[in-house]
């Protein structure tokens, strides 16, 4: 799984989603002390249609406002998130529509990723397979990476002709450095967990049958250190991050 030649098969171009309400399309459980955000959509690989987008959004704009909450972002089915839904580009006749649209997608994650910015959100993301372009880029966005053993990361947007939105070149700059967020994006490569953690992008790799566990336990233990500690080191290891 490293020719990086053919992995258009991981970017959704499928008919468009039609279960009903959006709010189906992300599933929210509330445990004892944090939250599980499920992206629900798994028949299209969680894949980010604008119903997906606002669906996360309005689960993450309605968690409780405390003083500090905790948030374990996973996704149902094989993969994690599959990136944006090319179905609507079918239909687009000019380049400005499709300028247009693409925007409109780069919007939608950067919204939820001003979510997860928050100092007071503590997130999880628990990476159950492939994630892929804005998929990547929310992963990225969380707090926290832990990875099943069969998971795998990759942006295609290049090989599609397109700019990976500013928000998520920004996040992969951020986090990686320059050197290895140009090979991300400029080289479209397709990286393993495995090797993703050697580069220090992962906290966790772990078996399949044990993200969810290890994904609680962090909940967990984070949910018993002093709330205001929490928040401030959040912010001032954010801040120093995104001003080196």
């Amino acid at each position: 799984m490293t020719d990086n030649n053919n992995h258009n098969d991981e970017v959704i171009d499928s008919n468009t989603d039609v279960t009903g309400e959006d709010a189906d399309l992300v599933l929210v459980e509330q445990a004892e002390r944090y939250s599980i955000i499920s992206l629900n959509r798994p028949s299209k690989r969680n894949a980010l249609s604008h119903g997906m987008l606002d669906a996360i959004y309005s689960a993450m704009d309605s968690l409780p406002s405390d003083d500090r909450h905790i948030v374990v972002l996973t996704g149902n089915g094989p993969a994690f998130c599959a990136g944006a839904d090319l179905t609507p580009f079918q239909s687009i006749e000019t380049n400005k529509e499709r300028q247009e649209l693409l925007a409109s997608y780069g919007r939608g994650v950067n919204e939820i990723m001003q979510i997860l910015a928050s100092p007071n959100l503590i997130s999880i993301c628990a990476i159950n397979g492939p994630a892929v372009g804005g998929g990547w880029a929310l992963a990225m966005a969380c707090d926290f990476r832990i990875a099943g053993i069969n998971a795998s990361f990759w942006f295609p947007e290049i090989e599609l002709g397109r700019i990976l939105g500013e928000p998520a070149l920004l996040q992969a700059v951020n986090q990686a450095g320059a050197p290895l967020a140009k090979e991300m994006i400029m080289l479209a490569k397709r990286y393993e967990s495995s090797e993703l953690l050697s580069l220090g992008q992962l906290n966790r790799v772990v078996e399949e049958n044990e993200l969810l566990e290890t994904a609680f336990a962090y909940a967990e233990r984070l949910a018993n250190m002093d709330a205001q500690a929490l928040t401030g080191v959040k912010y001032h290891i954010d801040k120093v991050a995104n001003t080196r």
